[in-house]
């Protein structure tokens, strides 16, 4: 995994063209409205990873309408997902605040609140095995669910690891706004640190599945 690591945050940093990827991400980033985009790019990223891990550059922005559509799809997924198991659950509680609404909140409304912060945290630890089974067999896939979690458990180590990054990143992203100087780094070290972690489920996918 440590391998791997040095290969993915490595992986954005060496691609000659970096400087206009960059710029571009940026761009769909502050535009808002292009920020389905990004998703579409990271789901690339982890194909080419998968399908050809010599590959050194970047895939580019080049399909703009392509890898928009690819990141709502991906996007309309995992709400779904959490959404079916959770309609339910949202619907209780949503009668229980309307009967108790005079009153303090009674143990139902615990457990439904309980209950949707667990199909939350669920989703999110499932999100790399989500973006995989998008990657590697399309939107409709990712209500495989035993698919989903086979992949998740074909290592766990490694597996957890890429459920934690997102949260190391986050810290590095966080120590480097303490100085002027970090605060500069932030602007290639975002882009770097989420194609890093496409590379990431790209290259666990290519060990584990190929």
């Amino acid at each position: 995994m440590l391998k791997n690591l040095k290969a993915a945050l490595l992986y954005p940093a060496t691609d000659p063209t970096r400087v206009s990827k960059v710029g571009q991400w940026w761009l769909f980033c502050l535009l808002f409205f292009t920020t389905p985009a990004l998703l579409g790019h990271y789901v690339s990223v982890i194909k080419q990873s998968f399908q050809d891990p010599q590959e050194t550059e970047v895939p580019g922005f080049n399909r703009f309408d392509k890898l928009f559509f690819s990141g709502i799809a991906l996007y309309a997924g995992f709400a779904f997902l959490q959404l079916i198991p959770g309609l339910p659950n949202f619907t209780v509680f949503a009668i229980n605040i309307f009967l108790s609404k005079d009153s303090e909140p009674g143990f139902l409304f615990f457990l439904c609140f309980g209950i949707h912060l667990s199909i939350m945290l669920a989703a999110l630890l499932l999100w790399p095995a989500l973006c995989m089974q998008y990657a590697e067999s399309g939107w409709l896939a990712m209500f495989k669910l035993k698919e989903v979690l086979g992949k998740a458990l074909l290592c766990v180590r490694e597996y957890l690891f890429l459920v934690v990054y997102p949260f190391l990143a986050w810290l590095i992203l966080m120590l480097l706004c303490v100085t002027v100087v970090g605060i500069v780094l932030l602007i290639p070290a975002i882009p770097f640190l989420v194609i890093g972690h496409a590379r990431l489920i790209g290259l666990y996918m290519h060990q584990h599945l190929s």
